[in-house]
Formats: structure tokens, sequence, C-alpha cells
């Protein structure tokens, strides 16, 4: 739920979200070591969330209005560093560890354009 709060209220849209994930988890100390399993998690609740014919304004729901739980989305989403405990199944069984090193790679993934509000 905390991918869909912040992609409806800070970017409007799953490609917006995904150019802001890219641009605000690929750097800093651990370059990147946050956005693998992040955007492995995104990919996997966009095609689940298709596959019930639903977009993220209907997984989020009324929440977007509660200002409580649109700040521990942002928190977690756009700041906090990923605990192991949250880690959903394609968190940690990200591309790179599914795929021969060959197959995948950060810098081969399709990059999309535009981007989204800024909190």
């Amino acid at each position: 739920m905390w991918f869909a709060v912040a992609c409806v209220v800070d970017c409007g849209d799953w490609e917006a979200f995904d150019v802001r994930l890219t641009r605000e988890r690929s750097g800093g100390v651990m370059r990147g070591a946050y956005l693998g399993p992040l955007w492995s998690h995104l990919v996997d609740l966009r095609e689940r969330l298709a596959a019930d014919g639903l977009g993220a304004g209907e997984l989020a729901g009324g929440a977007v209005r509660d200002p409580k739980v649109l700040a521990r989305a942002r928190s977690k989403v756009w700041k906090q560093a990923l605990e192991g405990r949250a880690e959903a199944a394609p968190m940690h069984w990200t591309p790179s560890r599914r795929l021969p090193s060959t197959t995948f790679s950060q810098a081969s993934r399709p990059r999309l354009g535009g981007g989204c509000r800024t909190a």
C-alpha cells in the first residue's frame, strides 16, 4: 500500500513513480543498494494489480487522504532504509539474484520518461 499511496499523491502514475524511485534511490552512500529490491517490488506490484484490472488509486483508496498514512508512506518509500523483515518476496529475490549476471543489470533496465512532484 505504501507504494500506491506515494504514487497517487506524489507522482500521479506508475511511470512517474518509477522515474522518481530511480532518481531518489540510486544515489547515496550505498549507490543503488536499495533500488534493485524496490524496483523489483514495483514491477511485481504493477503486474499483480494489472492482472486484476486495478491501478494505484484503487489500491491506495481513502488512505491518500489520511495525513499519518501519507507521511508514513513517504518516509518508507522515499527515505528509510529497507528493513529485512519488511521485505516482500520480490524485494528479496530481485532479478539480479534470479538471473545470471549477464542477463540482467540495473543499467540495462528500461528507463521511462517523465517524473513526479517532489515532496
